[in-house]
């Protein structure tokens, strides 16, 4: 019985000691926030846009690995890239996307901003260039980590403690649509534009206005109306000719293609919805133009916003084109809205009229009307009479 319980009291010591010795003791990796080149605007460390992409912006991270010494270190975007199975190029539903590799005795790695929001369908290990700029993720702000692992290439397993250690941001690389169905109608130095919102996108900040003296389309706008023309023409002419001199049947199926060819195409090169407006800098469907005759004409708040005024930098009887791009909450500014002309007005107020007419009375109700002489005559007419009525009551 002695023996016995001997035996089990050291069979007992013997299973605690190897329960309690760790099969593999697990490393460490810390890493510090980012120091960014290339970005543009002025935005939070961790929110991306598209000219961050097309800048081709980079990320230089410093970080530290302890207590592991071999392994591999590759740095992943996407989500819940900590289970091996989501790095694979096999994965059913791909969540992850590799970013670049480096190496557990170096102190720091750098990442492209292509890499960091390229597809999940992308296998290579190329770096990504400016084409993942144009992947599109879906509407408004998309969520991503980025994840720094160090693993054991024989079987997947990760080598530090702390895996996945990974950095959150977010990223919107597809400028927003411009509004629809611009209208423009005369203001005092101003233009006063109506528009329709654009359908579905959620994180909407600004509607930008420019504008641009009236005049001639830009080459853009001509292509499309010579090649109509001449397309035309020319088929018309030639297979109706041709097909004319062989048979009677022929000359009339050619003639009517000619004519309905070139005034189709002829008509699909204008953009603008108004096809005299036009302008010699803005066009419909185009990145905002720098240069020439623009105007920045003003900004609106894009809640709830359909219309509204532009900054008084026009000129009074002058036309005018105006356009309107759209910009998101990450600074992405979209093409320009098809083109509304308007031509500013001098317009003076009722009291404001009647002082410059000499009139002493003060204060009174303002009414707004363009400043021709006999109105302003027959308007100090009805206020004068109304003053004479007013003092009769008292």
């Amino acid at each position: 019985m002695r023996f016995f319980r001997l035996f089990i009291a050291v069979l007992c010591l013997a299973t605690f000691g190897l329960s309690a010795a760790p099969a593999h003791a697990l490393g460490t990796l810390t890493f510090a926030p980012p120091q960014w080149k290339g970005r543009a605007g002025d935005r939070l460390i961790n929110v991306l846009n598209r000219q961050d992409c097309l800048n081709d912006a980079t990320a230089t991270f410093s970080y530290a690995v302890k207590g592991a010494s071999s392994g591999v270190f590759e740095v992943w975007s996407g989500v819940a890239c900590d289970v091996a199975a989501n790095r694979s190029p096999t994965a059913v539903t791909r969540t992850c996307v590799k970013v670049t590799t480096g190496s557990i005795t170096e102190f720091s790695v750098e990442v492209h901003v292509p890499d960091m929001v390229k597809s999940y369908s992308t296998t290579s290990d190329a770096p990504a260039g400016p084409e993942a700029c144009d992947t599109v993720n879906g509407a408004g702000l998309q969520a991503r980590n980025l994840f720094f692992v160090v693993y054991n290439p024989q079987d997947q397993t990760s080598l530090v403690a702390s895996s996945p250690a990974s950095w959150a941001f977010k990223y919107d690389v597809t400028a927003p649509p411009p509004p629809t169905g611009v209208t423009a109608g005369a203001g005092d130095l101003t233009l006063v534009t109506s528009f329709t919102p654009p359908v579905g996108e959620t994180n909407l900040l600004h509607y930008h206005m420019y504008c641009s003296p009236v005049g001639p389309a830009p080459l853009k706008n001509d292509t499309g109306g010579t090649a109509g023309t001449d397309t035309g023409g020319t088929a018309g002419t030639d297979t109706g000719g041709t097909a004319g001199t062989d048979t009677a049947a022929g000359a009339n199926p050619g003639g009517t293609a000619g004519t309905d060819t070139g005034g189709t195409a002829g008509t699909a090169g204008t953009a603008a919805v108004d096809p005299n407006c036009t302008s010699g800098t803005l066009v419909p469907g185009a990145p905002v133009p720098s240069g020439g005759d623009l105007i920045d004409c003003g900004q609106l708040a894009a809640q709830g916003a359909k219309g509204g005024e532009t900054k008084a930098v026009l000129e009074n009887d002058n036309q005018y084109a105006v356009a309107i791009a759209t910009e998101d909450d990450v600074n992405n500014i979209g093409v320009l809205s098809n083109l509304a002309c308007g031509t500013p007005k001098d317009v003076v107020g009722f009291y404001e009229a009647y002082t410059k007419a000499g009139g002493a009375a003060g204060g009174g109700y303002c009414s707004f009307a363009p400043a021709h002489h006999d109105a302003v005559a027959i308007g100090l007419a009805l206020m004068l009479s109304a003053c004479a009525f007013w003092r009769r009551r008292k």
